[in-house]
C-alpha cells in the first residue's frame, strides 16, 4: 500500500490488484499498466534494500546519501519510460538523473517544491534537525517521520512523469 501511495504523489494510480500481481510477475499486456506494475516493485524492492542496509550501519548515514542512494536504487529498477519526464508547456522532455539533485523547477499537483538551487540548503538544513546522533531515543521516531515530510516538500529530484515548470534558467 506504501507503494500505491508514493506513486499517486507522481500522478501514477497504481491499484492493490496491480501490485499483487506484479508480485505474482502477472504482468498486465497494456504498456503503461506493466511499467506501473515494475514501479511498484521498485518501490517494495528498495525498501527491503534499505530494511537490510538499517541494520549494517553503525550510525545512521547524512541525509543527503540516503536520499541519494535511494532514489539512485529506485530508478535502476525502472523502465525507460518512466524516466523520462515531460513539461507539456514547453513540449520537452528531460531525462531523470537517478540519485542526482534536481536543476529545474518541479510542480506537484498545486505544490511548487522549493526551487533547485535552494535544495541544498533545505537537505543540510535537515541532516541538522533530525540527526539521530543529536536526538534522544523517543525524539529519533518522529525525527524521521519529519524528515519523510521535509523530504517530500523539498522533492529533491525531478518528479517521474510529474508536471515540470518551465524555466528558461534551468538545465536538466
Amino acid at each position: 500500500m506504501n507503494c500505491c501511495d508514493s506513486n499517486l504523489l507522481e500522478g501514477h494510480t497504481t491499484h492493490p490488484r496491480d501490485s499483487d500481481r506484479a508480485l505474482l510477475a502477472d504482468y498486465s499486456r497494456d504498456p503503461h499498466r506493466r511499467d506501473l506494475q515494475f514501479e511498484v516493485l521498485a518501490h517494495i524492492e528498495v525498501q527491503g534494500m534499505i530494511d537490510e542496509r538499517a541494520g549494517d550501519m553503525p550510525r545512521p548515514p547524512a541525509l543527503r546519501e540516503v536520499v541519494e542512494w535511494t532514489h539512485r536504487e529506485f530508478c535502476r529498477r525502472l523502465p525507460e519510460s518512466l524516466l523520462l519526464v515531460e513539461n507539456p508547456e514547453i513540449m520537452e522532455r528531460f531525462p531523470v538523473g537517478p540519485g542526482k539533485l534536481r536543476s529545474r523547477k518541479v510542480a506537484l499537483g498545486r505544490h511548487l517544491a522549493p526551487a533547485a538551487e535552494d535544495i541544498p540548503a533545505f537537505v543540510g538544513r535537515g541532516e541538522q534537525a533530525y540527526d539521530a546522533m543529536r536526538l534522544p531515543k523517543a525524539l529519533q521516531v518522529i525525527g524521521v517521520a519529519a524528515a519523510h515530510h521535509r523530504f517530500l516538500w523539498i522533492h529533491p529530484f525531478l518528479a517521474i512523469r510529474a508536471r515540470q515548470e518551465p524555466s528558461p534558467h534551468c538545465v536538466a
